[in-house]
């Protein structure tokens, strides 16, 4: 039986997912906000005989992110109507979660496609990185961010490049310059014009994800995506927080230059995007 998490539940919460660590990336931040009361999204959790069997987070973004290793659990009655009930547009887990909820709610969905990827983590010691003649990054507080971040129509191809809509444009541009200010978010400029990013999200006391790493298309093939992932990597690492990212499988370009850097792979993850 699924029943909603409250604050007493936390140190069963902080249990799990210390215990399934690796099986849990997406949980990880949610976990942390709902901690400190700022979770924007509701917890579940399968829980028999005191034990938690199963951890279910809905967010107010349209997210399922979950796990559990209990079969019953996992094909249960209780488990199809929360999914009903929050209609999550993305339902995101290691890939053994994904196979099991994909035959679970199959019929319950006009459509259903899958994005598989692969977890990462940086093995490496300090990351070495090289200057870019005729390039400049920008990050933290610069007198350029509000004239960079103005420039609409790079944010657009960058959510055409990820197959995101771009009609919330406006709060995207608002995110990342406070992510800039905190140091979270990187900027390649060249003659005042953006021409690459990267990003670190869901960032927690212990690791942080690197994500959103775009080159322009005139810019690539320079090592402009490489030293955005270097450098968002080494400021992860100086803050003794373990770098994390996840590679789409058919990127293999992707995956070569993030091994080249120091990352290895860990374990298989899946995206379910669904249309009701």
């Amino acid at each position: 039986m699924l029943i909603k998490l409250t604050h007493e539940h936390l140190p069963i919460i902080s249990d799990y997912i210390e215990q399934f660590h690796d099986d849990v990336i997406y949980l990880m931040k949610p976990a942390e906000l709902f901690a400190t009361g700022d979770a924007k999204g509701v917890f579940y959790g399968a829980i028999e005989n005191n034990q938690l069997l199963g951890l279910f987070y809905f967010s107010n973004k349209s997210v399922l992110a979950f796990h559990t290793l209990s079969p019953k659990v996992l094909g249960s009655l209780d488990f199809l109507k929360s999914i009903k009930a929050h209609k999550p547009k993305f339902i995101k887990a290691n890939q053994v979660m994904i196979d099991g909820v994909y035959k679970l709610i199959c019929r319950a969905v006009s459509e259903i496609t899958e994005s598989k990827s692969t977890l990462m983590y940086y093995e490496g010691g300090p990351t070495p990185i090289d200057s870019l003649e005729g390039f400049d990054l920008i990050s933290g507080k610069h007198a350029l961010v509000d004239e960079l971040l103005g420039d609409l129509k790079f944010f657009i191809d960058v959510e055409s490049h990820f197959g995101r809509q771009s009609k919330a444009i406006n709060d995207i541009v608002k995110t990342f310059k406070a992510m800039i200010e905190e140091e979270n978010y990187l900027l390649v400029v060249k003659d005042r014009e953006m021409v690459a990013q990267g990003l670190i999200e869901d960032e927690t006391e212990k690791m942080g994800i690197l994500s959103g790493i775009y080159v322009s298309p005139k810019y690539r093939k320079l090592g402009l995506g490489e030293r955005v992932s270097r450098e968002l990597t080494s400021r992860l690492v100086s803050r003794d927080k373990r770098a994390v990212l996840f590679v789409k499988n058919n990127n293999s370009n992707a995956r070569r230059l993030y091994e080249k850097i120091g990352y290895k792979s860990i374990k298989q993850y899946a995206v379910l995007t669904i249309s009701y």
